[in-house]
C-alpha cells in the first residue's frame, strides 16, 4: 500500500476511500514517517468545520511542515504580502503560494467526508482544481469527497485506494493476528479471514476477544458480528451514522447474505429498496453489489443485525424467512427457499417447498439438503409420501422414488406434462425396483432403459440420477457377465457422482465395491482391497464396511493376500443392505465368501451363507457348487462330482456367469483326486472356453491344489491365446504381477519408505500396502529384499543399478 501511494504521480489526487476500521489513517500516518524526509502535513477535519476553519486548519498545517524558509511563500498568504492577487481569495492566494513552494509538500485531509459546509466544499473544489504543483494532495474518508470523480479518472488525473484494496490477504491477516499475541492454526486464521473478509477492525477486535480464551477453537468457529465489542463497534462506526428507515431496511433484510433487488423489496415492503441498497454501496463498502442487481451485506455487520434481530424482534425474523423462502421458490432456488423455512420453523412450509422443489434437489445430487429439511419437520404436520418427501431418505441406499403424477392423458383426457426432474425420479424408481425383484438375471431390455436413462440424465443435468442409473447398469452388466463393460461403467458412475456438489451425493459406494470386483475377478486381490478400503462414506450414507459389495469384495481380497497359511481374519461381519441386493447380485457375493468362511470358520459358517442365499434364491446351482466345495474341504471328491451334475447337465438353474466354470474346475479336481486325469483336462479345458468368454481369471487361481498343477502345464490347442496368456502370467512362478502393482514393484529397490513411494504415485499408502502384499504373494516372498531378488529372476526387473523415476 505504501509503494502504491508513491506511485501517484505529479499532479494527480489521491483518494482513500473505505469503510471504518480499513486502516486509512493508520497507512496514511505510516507513509507520511517515511524515512525519505518530504515534507508532509496532516489535516483532521472535523464535523462542522466551516470554510474560515478549513483555511485556517490548511494554512496552520502547511506552515508547521519541517524545514521550510521562514520567509517562504507559505508565510505570505492572508499577510497581503502578493503571493497572489488579492481577487482570487484566500484559497486562489494559498494555490499560487504552493505553486512557489520548494520542496513540494504532501498534505493529507482526513475524515473529508464530514465536511458538509457548501463554502468549504467549494475551496475544497478549488484547491484540487487549482492542482499546485508544489502540493501532493491526499483525500481520505469514508466516502467519496463530493468531487467530479468520474470526470479525473478518465482524464487520469486520479490514484485511488478503496476497501477492496485494504483488505488484508490470509498472509497479512495471519501477521496481525500474530502480532496480537494469538497462537491460531492456519485453518484458525482462515475462518477468521473469511468472516471478517480481511477487514482489519474485525481481525483486530477478534483477536482482542481471543486473549483469556479457554477454547480458541471454539471462539473461531462462533465468531460473527453478534461478539460483544464487535457488534458495539458495528452499532457504533457503522449503523448510527445511516439514517433511521435505512437501519431497518438492513435489519429486516438480515435473514439473506445474498440479497437480490426484488428479495429486498419483498422483505423490506419499500419498493425503492434496490435505490437504497445502491446507495449504500458507494457510501460504504460493508454492502457491496455482486451481480447486477444482487447484493451482499458484510458477514459481520449482517450477523450483528441478525442478531439483534433475534433479540429484539423474533417475530419478524421468522416472518422474514418465510418471505424469503417463498420468494427464492418462486425464483426456482429450493435449496435456499428449504434454508428459509426451516429457519422459520414452519413445518408446513418445508414441506411445501420440499413437494414444489425436492424432486430437483435430488435430482441434480443435493441430498443432504434435502435430509436436512426433513429432519426439521415434524411428521404429524405434514404428509410425508407426498412428492419426493416420503422416498428421498433412503436415496444413499436406493434410487429416489416420486410420487405419482397424472399420465398423458391427465384428468379429464387433458395432457399433463412432467417436468424432467420428476420423470428422470420416477424412471430411476421404477428400474431399480424391478432389478431389485427379479429373481433372474436382468435381460437386455433393462440394460438398454438404464442406459438410456443415464442420458436423460446427463443431457438435463441431472449427475445424481445420472450416477445411480450407471451404478445400477453396472450392476446389471455383473449379473450378465460382462465384466469389463461393467468396470468401465461403473467407472463413469463414480465420475458422474463427483460433479455433484453435495458432498453426500458425490459419493458413489456401490459402483466403487464394483470396481473392487472387477479388480478381483481379474486376478488382482491388491488392487481389489485397495479399492474397496477407499469407498466413500458420507453422513446419511452406508459406511464402507456396510456396502455389501464392497464389504465382501474387501473380505475376501484380504484372504486372497493372506494366502492359504495366512492368518485368519475375523469371522463373517453382520450381513448390512443384503435385502437390497438384486438375487443374482447376492449370489454372487455368496460364491465369494463362502470358501473364505469354509476356510476361516468351518462348514458351520459356510452353511450360514448358503442358507442365506437359500432364503432368498431357492434351489439354485450356487447352493449345489457350496456342497461341493464343502465334500472337496472334507476329502470326498466323489460326492463333490455328484453335488455339480445337477449344473453341468443343465437340469438346474444358475444365476452367476461364472457358476459353470467353477463346477468344471471342482470336476477337475475331483477327477485329478480321483486318478483320472483324462476327464480332469475335458473338464479344465470346458472351464478355460468360459474364462476366456467372460474374461475373469481368479476361480483358476484360487481352484484346489492338483488342478493349479494341471493348469501349470498349459492349457490345450484351441484355448483362446490372449487369455492363456493372462492366466500363465498370474499363476504362481509366473509374471502374476498386474500392471498397477508393477509400478510399485520398479520403486522396491529405492531407498523410498511405503509413504515415500505412496507420495510418488500420488496414491494412499494403504493402497502401496495392498499391493506389496499382493506382490509378495504372488511372488511366494516375504520380504521386501527376497522380492527384489525374485522379480530380477523372473525378468521384472531390468538388472543393474537402479534410478527411481516418477
Amino acid at each position: 500500500m505504501l509503494r502504491r501511494l508513491d506511485r501517484a504521480g505529479a499532479g494527480r489526487l489521491v483518494v482513500v476511500t473505505a469503510p471504518p476500521g480499513y486502516g486509512k489513517t493508520t497507512l496514511l500516518a505510516d507513509w507520511l514517517r517515511s524515512p525519505d524526509g518530504r515534507p508532509s502535513a496532516w489535516v483532521g477535519v472535523e464535523a462542522g468545520d466551516d470554510a474560515p476553519r478549513l483555511r485556517a486548519a490548511l494554512l496552520a498545517a502547511l506552515r508547521a511542515v519541517p524545514g521550510l524558509p521562514p520567509a517562504g511563500p507559505l508565510q505570505a498568504v492572508g499577510a497581503g504580502g502578493g503571493a497572489g492577487p488579492p481577487e482570487r481569495g484566500p484559497i486562489g492566494e494559498l494555490v499560487a503560494a504552493l505553486d512557489a513552494t520548494h520542496p513540494g509538500i504532501r498534505l493529507v485531509l482526513d475524515d473529508v467526508d464530514e465536511l458538509t459546509d457548501p463554502e468549504a466544499l467549494r475551496d475544497l473544489s478549488r484547491l484540487v482544481r487549482g492542482r499546485p504543483a508544489g502540493l501532493r494532495l491526499v483525500l481520505s474518508g469514508r466516502t467519496d469527497p463530493p468531487l467530479p470523480l468520474a470526470r479525473m479518472r478518465l482524464e487520469g488525473r486520479l490514484h485511488e485506494l478503496r476497501a477492496e484494496d485494504l483488505r488484508l490477504d490470509l498472509d497479512g491477516a495471519a501477521a496481525l493476528l500474530g502480532a496480537a499475541g494469538t497462537a491460531l492454526t492456519p485453518a484458525q486464521v482462515a475462518t477468521l479471514h473469511a468472516r471478517t473478509g480481511g477487514w482489519a477492525a474485525g481481525l483486530r477486535l477478534a483477536a482482542r476477544a481471543l486473549r483469556g480464551r479457554d477454547d480458541p477453537a471454539a471462539f473461531v468457529a462462533q465468531f460473527s458480528g453478534s461478539e460483544g465489542a464487535v457488534a458495539d463497534y458495528l452499532t457504533d462506526e457503522v449503523l448510527a451514522v445511516l439514517p433511521e428507515e435505512t437501519r431497518r431496511l438492513l435489519l429486516s433484510c438480515a435473514v439473506c447474505p445474498q440479497l437480490p433487488a426484488g428479495l429486498a423489496t419483498a422483505l423490506s415492503g419499500r419498493a425503492d429498496a434496490e435505490r437504497v441498497l445502491a446507495d449504500l454501496t458507494r457510501v460504504t463498502a460493508l454492502v457491496e453489489r455482486v451481480e447486477p442487481r444482487t447484493y451482499r451485506v458484510h458477514t459481520l455487520l449482517r450477523t450483528c443485525l441478525a442478531a439483534e434481530l433475534e433479540r429484539h424482534f423474533p417475530t419478524l425474523r421468522r416472518r422474514s424467512d418465510a418471505t424469503a423462502a417463498r420468494w427464492w421458490l418462486t425464483a426456482g432456488e429450493p435449496e435456499h427457499a428449504l434454508r428459509h423455512a426451516e429457519r422459520s420453523g414452519d413445518a408446513g412450509l418445508v414441506l411445501e417447498i420440499l413437494r414444489a422443489g425436492g424432486d430437483r434437489l435430488v435430482a441434480t445430487g443435493r441430498l443432504s439438503v434435502v435430509r436436512r429439511a426433513l429432519a426439521a419437520c415434524d411428521p404429524a404436520t405434514g404428509d410425508p409420501t407426498a412428492g419426493t418427501v416420503g422416498t428421498v431418505g433412503t436415496a444413499g441406499r436406493a434410487a429416489p422414488g416420486a410420487a405419482p403424477v397424472p399420465g398423458p392423458g391427465g384428468p379429464g383426457g387433458r395432457h399433463v406434462r412432467v417436468p424432467p426432474e420428476r420423470e428422470a425420479l420416477q424412471r430411476l424408481s421404477s428400474i431399480a425396483a424391478l432389478v431389485r425383484a427379479e429373481t433372474a438375471v436382468p435381460g437386455d431390455g433393462v440394460a438398454a432403459r438404464l442406459a438410456e436413462l443415464a442420458m436423460f440424465a446427463r443431457e438435463h443435468g441431472f449427475p445424481y440420477v445420472e450416477g445411480q442409473a450407471l451404478s445400477l447398469l453396472a450392476g446389471v452388466e455383473a449379473m450378465r457377465g460382462e465384466y469389463r463393460s461393467m468396470s468401465v461403467t461403473a467407472a463413469a458412475a463414480v465420475a458422474a457422482a463427483a460433479t455433484v456438489d453435495d458432498d453426500a451425493a458425490a459419493r458413489s459406494p456401490r459402483a466403487a465395491g464394483l470396481l473392487a470386483y472387477g479388480d478381483l475377478l481379474a486376478g488382482d486381490p491388491g488392487s481389489a482391497s485397495a479399492r474397496a478400503r477407499e469407498v466413500p462414506a458420507a453422513p446419511g450414507w452406508p459406511a464402507p464396511a456396510d456396502d455389501p459389495v464392497a464389504r465382501v469384495v474387501r473380505r475376501v481380497a484380504d484372504a486372497d493376500l493372506a494366502g492359504p497359511t495366512g492368518r485368519r481374519g475375523p469371522g463373517r461381519p453382520a450381513e448390512v443392505g443384503d435385502a437390497a441386493l438384486p438375487v443374482a447380485l447376492l449370489a454372487a457375493l455368496a460364491l465369494l465368501e463362502h470358501p473364505v468362511d469354509l476356510a476361516q470358520g468351518g462348514p458351520r459358517q459356510a452353511a450360514e451363507t448358503a442358507a442365506r442365499l437359500g432364503r432368498r434364491a431357492g434351489d439354485v446351482g450356487e447352493l449345489r457348487l457350496m456342497d461341493a466345495w464343502v465334500h472337496l474341504h472334507a476329502g470326498r471328491p466323489d460326492a463333490a462330482r455328484t453335488a455339480v451334475d445337477p449344473l453341468t447337465d443343465g437340469s438346474v438353474a444358475t444365476l452367476v456367469p461364472y457358476t459353470l466354470l467353477e463346477a468344471h474346475l471342482v470336476r477337475t479336481e475331483a477327477a485329478l483326486r480321483g486318478g483320472d486325469p483324462v476327464t480332469a483336462r475335458t473338464e479344465l479345458d470346458a472351464a478355460l472356453a468360459r474364462g476366456a468368454a467372460l474374461r475373469i481369471l481368479r476361480p483358476f487361481l484360487r481352484t484346489g491344489a492338483l488342478t493349479r498343477e494341471l493348469l501349470g502345464t498349459g492349457p490345450t490347442a484351441g484355448t483362446d491365446a490372449e487369455f492363456a496368456g493372462r492366466l500363465a502370467a498370474a499363476l504362481p512362478g509366473g509374471r502374476a504381477v498386474s500392471e498397477r502393482e508393477l509400478v510399485v514393484l520398479v520403486l522396491l529397490p529405492s531407498l523410498l519408505t511405503t509413504r515415500e513411494i505412496a507420495a510418488e504415485l500420488t496414491v494412499s499408502v494403504n493402497t502401496v500396502k495392498s499391493h506389496i502384499r499382493s506382490i509378495y504373494v504372488k511372488l511366494g516372498v516375504a520380504t521386501r529384499r527376497d522380492a527384489i531378488r525374485r522379480a530380477h529372476e523372473l525378468g521384472l526387473l531390468a538388472g543393474g543399478a537402479f534410478t527411481p523415476t516418477r
